[in-house]
């Protein structure tokens, strides 16, 4: 009697690697940015390439993603570790690095593959006034004072802009901190 023994049906998922893409029209990640995980996964037994296996087996995988890494205050997480395709929000600056594990419906797991993404401040500066002033030089009570203001914002500098940053527009708002009372009123 003869045995033949095969390797097929015995090997583990292999993930050859994992992408994560930037938001639509950036090309990097700033703070605030939806992180969107994919990963190329696949299992030899379910190929005949290799000649291993005469036919494919069809097994099923399934995904485990870790966070394993984050800045310190970071609250980040995925939000369906589960899933083929999960995303985290990046909450601030720095190293991220995630972890997959897959494992095929006869319970052999791949070796755990590991990917860092870099988010930048791009997307977390506020804006800083550089000068208030009327514009005009004629004041007089009560009339009307219209005042301008130069601000700039960070985020909307080249070098966000180069990572595809949107522009952040800005909204103005004014009040008068410390006004003089004149015939009873404030």
């Amino acid at each position: 009697m003869k045995i033949t023994v095969s390797q097929c049906g015995g090997r583990a998922p292999v993930i050859a690697s994992i992408s994560a893409a930037p938001p639509t029209g950036q090309t990097a990640f700033g703070v605030g940015s939806l992180v969107s995980l994919t990963a190329g996964v696949t299992d030899p037994d379910n190929l005949t390439t290799d000649q291993v296996c005469a036919t494919g087996l069809n097994q099923t995988i399934t995904y485990l993603w870790k966070m394993i890494g984050q800045p310190p205050a970071s609250t980040a997480s995925l939000n369906n570790p589960n899933a083929a395709a999960p995303s985290f929000v990046a909450d601030i600056n720095g190293d991220y690095t995630v972890r997959l594990v897959t494992t095929d419906s006869t319970g052999r797991s791949s070796i755990p593959f590991d990917q860092k993404i870099t988010v930048s401040l791009c997307g977390a500066n506020a804006p800083t006034i550089t000068s208030i002033s009327p514009v005009s030089e004629q004041l007089a009570v009560g009339k009307t004072i219209q005042m301008t203001a130069i601000v700039g914002d960070a985020d909307n500098d080249t070098s966000c802009a180069a990572q595809g940053t949107p522009h952040q527009a800005l909204a103005y708002a004014c009040r008068c901190r410390s006004c003089p009372t004149a015939a009873g009123r404030p």
